[in-house]
């Protein structure tokens, strides 16, 4: 049975990003697993190309660029020309000035960029790349394999590879009917939508079902990616949240007041956790927004509440800067909506 992608804790960032980057190079080429205490490596093309995966923090790149050098050292250039590193740092950080290396820019090297490329069109894998990594990612752009690499794997490339679509959310979710009767339905759009939306800036989205009084409830705690951007960044300096609560609500109608306080009352300051931000299907009411501007005043805590037409707009500019078009990303909208809210808080 093929091993599922899994988010718990007891598996590392490292092997999660090993894992990922096997179905990503699955998805178009022929690879199999090694025993590495025969090989030494992680992975073997058909035509015996070796495939190096190294998970890499900007804390230990440093120990990466050793090990590419100690790999130079001991290696010879034969060998070291059928060998391909795969590693989750961008091509700036690998080359930067301090690690500078001619030697070292000449290895077949798979960066950050490069993977991003091979599964843009793979929503699925392209979060789960994402998820590995715990710094922002937005604006970093897919960047296609280099020449030599490319002629390394062309041997075992899938002939019959097919792209795998890109979900239309919007009309999934229009499809969702709205109502108790269908919240299991429209929580697992939601958890599968933010999860792609906001990949770039947020990791470990974690589900919490509770129960309380008799009335279900369903939302996800996420934890900010460090460097993060625009509206994460803001909610990170200004709200003292390194956590951001996203409430899932199905209703008939608009938000009231009541589901407004509800969400409040998972929202703490000494949990590094002051922002939510409601999913729902017909706005706040203008009740609710009260309510919001309330928290905001009273307890300094921010929630946001979209709706549909909401999250058709963020699909659309997620899609938009996927195909590396110069549109504001989804987290720009989030802040914008931020602004407007502030900027009509009453006085």
């Amino acid at each position: 049975m093929e091993k599922k992608f899994s988010s718990s804790k007891g598996l590392s960032k490292s092997l999660m990003f090993e894992w990922v980057v096997r179905r990503i190079l699955e998805e178009q080429y022929v690879v199999n697993t090694v025993d590495q205490t025969l090989n030494g490596f992680d992975l073997k093309t058909v035509d015996n190309i070796n495939i190096e995966i190294k998970y890499t923090t900007r804390s230990n790149l440093l120990s990466f660029v050793n090990s590419l050098k100690f790999f130079i050292e001991t290696h010879p250039n034969y060998a070291l020309e059928r060998i391909i590193f795969i590693t989750s740092s961008i091509c700036e950080d690998v080359f930067s000035n301090q690690n500078k290396s001619d030697e070292v820019k000449s290895l077949n090297i798979i960066s950050l960029e490069n993977l991003i490329y091979l599964c843009k069109d793979n929503d699925n894998l392209l979060s789960q790349l994402k998820m590995c990594l715990n710094f922002s990612t937005e604006n970093i752009k897919p960047i296609p394999l280099d020449e030599n690499v490319q002629k390394l794997l062309q041997p075992s490339k899938k002939e019959n590879f097919k792209k795998v679509e890109n979900i239309d959310y919007y009309n999934k979710l229009i499809s969702i009917p709205h109502g108790r009767n269908h919240f299991s339905q429209y929580e697992k759009f939601c958890e599968d939508f933010i999860k792609t939306i906001f990949q770039d800036n947020i990791e470990d989205p974690i589900p919490q079902k509770i129960n309380n009084q008799g009335l279900y409830r369903f939302d996800l705690v996420a934890a900010l990616k460090s460097e993060a951007k625009s509206f994460w960044k803001f909610i990170y300096d200004k709200y003292n949240s390194c956590f951001i609560l996203f409430d899932c609500k199905n209703y008939t109608g608009t938000i009231e007041q009541e589901e407004i306080y509800s969400t409040e009352r998972y929202l703490y300051n000494n949990a590094l956790r002051n922002v939510g931000i409601i999913l729902s299907r017909k706005g706040a009411s203008l009740h609710a927004k009260i309510a919001c501007q309330g928290i905001l005043k009273e307890h300094g805590k921010l929630i946001l509440v979209l709706d549909d037409n909401d999250m058709k707009e963020l699909e659309i500019l997620y899609k938009n800067n996927k195909k590396g078009i110069d549109y504001p990303t989804p987290s720009d909208f989030l802040f914008d909506k931020a602004k407007d809210f502030l900027l009509n808080l009453d006085k």
